[in-house]
């Protein structure tokens, strides 16, 4: 289970990271930029986020989590939390403003580690023994 845990944190920080120097390169066309600190508190907004959601879903019950409807309404409530929670640590720490600014950086880092699941399947990255 540690290992599972450890490849979706490293594979989370890697792509979120990637995502937010992505963001910073096009805030950097456009004249603005991110602190660079903006990295390190990514790195702190994952390690706090994704073993609690990732623990969540592990220790669920087997019974529930076959129940479709069960398995997506606590994927969207866990994710919306995590949201929530990002948001306001870009926001307070990462110097990411507006408010509304901060839940679109955190909405675009979590939707593309989320999204990136499929390919990480296809590729069979949960296979590899990394540890």
């Amino acid at each position: 289970m540690v290992d599972l845990l450890a490849k979706a944190l490293l594979a989370t920080v890697v792509i979120e990271e990637l995502a937010t120097l992505f963001v910073q390169g096009v805030l950097t066309i456009r004249g603005k930029r991110l602190p660079w600190t903006i990295f390190l508190v990514t790195l702190w907004a994952n390690a706090l986020t994704n073993p609690t959601i990732n623990l969540v879903c592990w220790y669920m019950p087997d019974s529930l989590m076959d129940q479709v409807f069960f398995y997506f309404s606590l994927v969207v409530c866990l994710e919306l939390g995590v949201l929530a929670v990002e948001t306001v640590i870009f926001y307070r720490f990462g110097r990411v403003r507006p408010l509304s600014g901060a839940c679109f950086f955190a909405f675009i880092l979590n939707a593309s580690s989320y999204f990136s699941g499929t390919w990480l399947n296809k590729i069979g990255y949960w296979d590899w023994n990394l540890f």
